[in-house]
This record gives C-alpha cells, sequence and structure tokens, in this order.
C-alpha cells in the first residue's frame, strides 16, 4: 500500500490529489487498486503522505529528509 499523489495544472497553479492505493500483479501486469481517495491536499501535504506511506524509509530519517524539502514535521 501507497500514497499516489497526482498533480494537475489548471490556469497556471498546481493542484495535488492524493489517494491510498495497493498494487497487485494481474498476470504479467502490475495494477494498481484504489483503497481510499483522500482528495485534494496541498504539497507540504502531498509530500508528508508520500513519507508517511513510504516502507523504504526508515522512521530515524524522516525529519532529516522534511528538512530537506524545507516542510516542518511537528
Amino acid at each position: 500500500m501507497f500514497c499516489k499523489v497526482s498533480k494537475t495544472k489548471i490556469n497556471g497553479k498546481d493542484y495535488y490529489y492524493a489517494s491510498l492505493v495497493e498494487s497487485f500483479r494481474e498476470k504479467d501486469t502490475i495494477k494498481h487498486k484504489l483503497i481510499k481517495n483522500i482528495g485534494s491536499v496541498d504539497y507540504e501535504t502531498a509530500l508528508r503522505l508520500k513519507v508517511a506511506f513510504s516502507k523504504r524509509i526508515p522512521l530515524s530519517d524522516l525529519k532529516g529528509l522534511l528538512d530537506n524539502f524545507g516542510v516542518s514535521y511537528e
């Protein structure tokens, strides 16, 4: 399961939409199954969601990663 963030540009402004999805394999194709549509989020929240649902990033590294993006973590 991971957080999928889609970016759309409307009238020159960026909008982000987040969804919680699960990956699965059907024959030789990898597909995504929608678990929960989170909806419209701002850029900072999109980054936080991606980090929160990432299994590859140890919790001890989250603070430094968020600092690199200029995002407060409190």
